[in-house]
């Protein structure tokens, strides 16, 4: 309970600041922040970018480079590690590839009332189609309680007209 709490105050101070945090509190450099930049449940940009952030060089570099000189691998690199340590900027490297499964960004009006944007994939683009389903499906339930019912259904319906068909299992 009072992990969640914390979790929560983390989660709100980071919303209310612009700022995105890590797990414990550090400030996410911007260098870094890009990964985060799937959709709300979005598997298929989440799993994409969890490979691009531990096949990253900055990753490597980090993972791999020789901790006397890790300051110079990440300059040679241009990684910005603005006010951290390399040391620290690489434990918050390591904890951002770690959370892109786990993060979603703060739920805006955008994805309760831009419906359309749910509907945006090509007739026979099923990756397209799974990853919007998934993003709408679960901002439906996070809209619930939060937003308007007549928003939230609407959304709903919108998540049945963009006609991905989960497969069957066999």
């Amino acid at each position: 309970m009072l992990s969640n709490l914390v979790s929560l105050a983390i989660s709100f101070a980071s919303v209310v600041s612009a700022t995105v945090l890590t797990s414990n509190g550090n400030k996410i450099p911007n260098s870094l922040v890009s990964y985060l930049d799937c959709p709300i449940g979005d598997t298929l940009c989440k799993n994409n970018m969890k490979s691009k952030c531990l096949t990253s060089e900055t990753y490597n570099i980090c993972k791999n480079g020789n901790p006397l000189i890790l300051d110079e691998l990440l300059a040679q690199n241009n990684v910005d590690i603005e006010n951290y340590s390399p040391v620290e900027f690489c434990k918050i490297q390591t904890q951002v590839c770690n959370m892109i499964e786990d993060y979603n960004p703060p739920l805006t009006r955008d994805y309760i009332f831009d419906v359309e944007n749910y509907l945006t994939c090509d007739d026979d683009d099923e990756m397209c189609k799974y990853s919007k389903n998934s993003t709408c499906r679960l901002v439906v339930k996070m809209c619930w309680g939060n937003y308007p019912k007549t928003a939230c259904k609407k959304l709903s319906k919108t998540c049945d007209e963009i006609g991905y068909e989960e497969p069957n299992e066999t």
